[in-house]
This record gives structure tokens, C-alpha cells and sequence, in this order.
């Protein structure tokens, strides 16, 4: 257990305790610093697997446990934004089953398939997130959100069938 606990898995930790805390400053009108906190969150999701890789350090833990911080963050902090602008929930709602689908699938799986398309999307919400913590939310904002969500998610499960 103990190869499990080490510096890239405790980046994974920083990001998720980071989530709530970004997701409280959304509410508080603290944008700047709910904007900052994410571009850090964002930063240790790409030193945790830089160093992971460059040091040998990868886990079957922190390989879930990335993937499942990643999902977490990303719906607080989309929450938050559509609870402060008072958009309907079934964008949320919808999210939450796409991720919640595609989390059980890696846990049922045993699974966990990484792709330059899901880490590309991935920064794609993240500098939309950025956008919408700092105010501009619309409807097509929101939908280009919600795609970039169901693109990888789709593409996950096309593979994971595929093999």
C-alpha cells in the first residue's frame, strides 16, 4: 500500500479538496480566486501525471483516483456555476449520469483508457469552466460544455466495447 501513497497520488488529493472549495468561492462571488484555485487544480492534474510517468510512480489507485477527481471537480464546479446563474438542472443532471456511467464503468470494468482526446476536452471544459466562473454563461456556452463532455464519453465507451 505504501507505493500508493506517494507524491503524484497526494496532487490527486490537493485537486479534490480543491473541488468544494472552488465550488464555495463560486457562491461567495470570490471569481478571481475560484478562477485561480482552478487553473491550480488544473496544474496538479498535469504534474500528477507528468510525474507519475517521469518517475515511475503510475498506481492502479492513482489511475482511478485521477480519473474520478477529474469528474468530481469538473461537476462542482459546473454545478456551482449553473446554481449561481439559475439554469435548469437537467444540463447538470445529464452530466452527472454521463459521468456517473462512464465512473462505474472504469470501477466495474477494471478499466481505466486515457486518451489524447479526453485529456484535449478536458482542458476544453476546464477554459470553459474558467469562462463561466468569471461570468459569461449562455446557452451555447453551456451546450459546447455539455458536448465536450459526451464527446470523450462516447469515445470511451466506443473503445471500451471495442476492446
Amino acid at each position: 500500500m505504501g507505493k500508493e501513497l506517494n507524491f503524484s497520488n497526494f496532487l490527486t488529493l490537493i485537486r479534490l479538496f480543491l473541488a468544494p472549495l472552488i465550488m464555495y468561492l463560486i457562491f461567495q462571488d470570490r471569481n478571481i480566486l475560484a478562477m485561480s484555485l482552478l487553473v491550480i487544480a488544473w496544474l496538479t492534474d498535469v504534474g500528477d501525471g507528468y510525474l507519475a510517468r517521469k518517475f515511475n510512480l503510475a498506481t492502479e489507485f492513482g489511475k482511478h483516483f485521477d480519473r474520478l477527481v477529474d469528474k468530481i471537480l469538473i461537476g462542482f464546479v459546473f454545478f456551482a456555476v449553473l446554481i449561481k446563474h439559475n439554469y435548469t438542472y437537467w444540463i447538470w443532471a445529464t452530466l452527472a449520469l454521463v459521468l456517473l456511467f462512464i465512473i462505474l464503468y472504469r470501477f466495474i470494468s477494471g478499466k481505466v483508457i486515457v486518451t489524447k482526446l479526453g485529456r484535449f476536452f478536458l482542458g476544453v471544459e476546464l477554459s470553459l469552466l474558467i469562462l463561466m466562473i468569471y461570468g459569461i454563461v449562455n446557452q451555447l456556452i453551456l451546450i459546447i460544455f455539455l458536448i465536450c463532455v459526451l464527446i470523450p464519453g462516447l469515445n470511451y465507451i466506443v473503445r471500451s466495447i471495442r476492446g
